[in-house]
């Protein structure tokens, strides 16, 4: 039990001093950290749907959580413009296509559980994005709100 106890804390020592260190270096450290982190948790969101007989389209769940994730930092972050928002529409419908030409059982759960993971694990991801730079400020970023 003990030994359980210290690599769990140690865990949770390098994860804290990780997010500390990165909120301090600066946004783009943040915006690296936490897109990582959100992959990480992608890959295993995947995983435990695959348990369950579910064959998400994992690339295509990553590519559009990614470029998501991407282009709402560079909107607030550097003032690209919203326009290029559209591109994950788009990406949202290669999603569909694809799934027809896959040939895999139950084509509306596999699309289903690719999108939920999408919402339901990198849109946190962005928001959390989002209160380090609140509009109140002016879009600045600030390490004191994340610490």
């Amino acid at each position: 039990m003990l030994p359980s106890f210290f690599k769990r804390a140690g865990t949770a020592i390098v994860i804290a001093g990780s997010q500390l260190a990165a909120a301090y270096i600066g946004q783009w450290a943040v915006f690296i950290l936490y897109g990582a982190v959100m992959l990480l948790s992608l890959w295993e969101f995947y995983r435990m749907t695959e348990a369950d007989g579910v064959k998400p389209q994992k690339l295509s769940g990553w590519l559009l959580s990614l470029v998501s994730y991407s282009l709402i930092f560079l909107w607030f972050a550097h003032g690209v413009s919203i326009k290029n928002m559209l591109f994950p529409v788009l990406f949202g419908i290669i999603i569909f296509t694809i799934e027809l030409y896959r040939k895999k059982e139950d084509p509306f759960r596999n699309i289903a559980h690719t999108i939920l993971g999408v919402v339901y694990v990198a849109f946190p991801f962005v928001t959390i994005l989002l209160f380090t730079a609140p509009p109140q400020t002016g879009y600045t970023y600030s390490y004191q709100i994340l610490m």
